[in-house]
């Protein structure tokens, strides 16, 4: 039993490593900027979490296939135009945070820095990830 429990744990994390060396060469900056909006979702205002995310990518709305996303688990995600001045959903009237992603930067085929920010009414976090 224990012999096979460490086969598959070899086995498993070579697949993981292999899979992580193909998937480098094809990300996009799309990729790069959902992941930063996930992390935003679960980490900004984590102690009062809201149900509804305004996302602004480089100042503009994201299209509709990158809203699609985000659309199969967790809050309501919308794009920035559908927000009222109160921060509020121009839908369904619920109060929500603007996620923004201003600027990707490609700094190698593995290494990225992303300039951002979560705002929710007068309180805003900028955050910068490398």
């Amino acid at each position: 039993m224990r012999l096979l429990l460490t086969a598959f744990l070899l086995i498993s994390h070579s697949l993981v490593l292999s899979c992580n060396l193909v998937d480098v060469v094809h990300v996009s900056d799309e990729d790069i900027a959902e992941a930063v909006f996930r992390f935003q979702i679960e980490r900004c205002y984590e102690t009062n979490p809201h149900k509804v995310y305004f996302l602004s990518l480089k100042s503009n709305d994201p299209t509709s296939e990158f809203i699609a996303r985000f659309k199969p688990n967790g809050p309501w995600v919308r794009r920035r135009s559908q927000m009222s001045a109160e921060f509020t959903d121009l839908a369904s009237g619920e109060r929500g945070i603007v996620l923004s992603v201003e600027k990707l930067t490609r700094i190698s085929e593995t290494q990225f820095q992303v300039d951002g920010a979560c705002v929710a009414g007068g309180l805003s976090m900028a955050l910068s990830i490398q």
